[in-house]
């Protein structure tokens, strides 16, 4: 027994989840986070109140916001835009890229937060796809650059998705976010994922579980009639899971 609780307090103290947990994703201009939430995904810039050592600070792996200080650095690294989100997928095996993950680690750590949330990992793979005679460099400017956060932060660190360079992350990452996990977008509208993609899913959550990650997922479906289903299913596949306003400032 006394055994038991000293594990407890271990995985308390050092943040290792054992179970489902309450988290938030917002980045809108003020969140408050309050002291039971262990996870908060919030955006660099905006203000944090409450607990703030639950914040994960959003960095993007391989696109940029048309909006940031930051852009002028790579206008020739640009490849495609992104209207939905107002950025632009950029060449990440460009050292201009590599100086602009830099400065946003910089501004981060000046700000005192210790975890991250890294986005846009699967677009790795789609570049990779795309320019195929490139995809080895780039699948190694993809890792090296999630290296370089995990050596920038002494605190937690979870992806969004990145199954394709997972493999090679794994040992740099705490958790993962699979976003859209049931339902995935069509035209305008969202709809159920197969049962081969849901199949395909679940393996990659064993896995997940089986090298000790905390698994979040989220999706976007408004008044969803098949909600509690959903829920149902994510706890059973120890997955923390809600539904959240596409905006992601709700």
């Amino acid at each position: 027994m006394k055994f038991l609780k000293r594990l407890q307090r271990y995985f308390k103290t050092f943040g290792v989840f054992t179970e489902l947990v309450n988290f938030i994703i917002n980045y809108g201009p003020e969140v408050h986070i309050p002291a039971d939430c262990p996870i908060a995904i919030v955006s660099p810039q905006t203000k944090v109140t409450g607990n703030k050592r639950s914040a994960y600070i959003y960095i993007s792996l391989t696109e940029i916001n048309r909006n940031s200080p930051l852009f002028p650095m790579i206008s020739k690294e640009l490849i495609s835009y992104n209207r939905k989100w107002d950025s632009y997928l950029v060449d990440i095996t460009s050292d201009n890229w590599g100086r602009v993950i830099e400065q946003e680690i910089k501004s981060i750590k000046e700000k005192g937060f210790r975890n991250i949330f890294i986005d846009t990992v699967d677009n790795a793979e789609i570049l990779c796809q795309k320019y195929p005679l490139r995809s080895r460099r780039i699948k190694d400017s993809g890792i090296s650059l999630i290296r370089l956060v995990r050596s920038n932060f002494p605190g937690r660190i979870i992806i969004n998705r990145g199954f394709y360079l997972y493999p090679y992350t794994k040992d740099y990452i705490d958790g993962v976010l699979i976003e859209s996990l049931f339902f995935k977008r069509q035209g305008d509208k969202w709809i159920k994922r197969s049962r081969f993609e849901m199949d395909w899913l679940k393996e990659k959550i064993k896995q997940l579980h089986k090298d000790g990650k905390v698994v979040l997922a989220i999706d976007y479906i408004e008044d969803c009639f098949e909600k509690e289903k959903a829920r149902k299913i994510a706890q059973q596949w120890n997955v923390s899971w809600k539904l959240v306003h596409e905006s992601l400032q709700q």
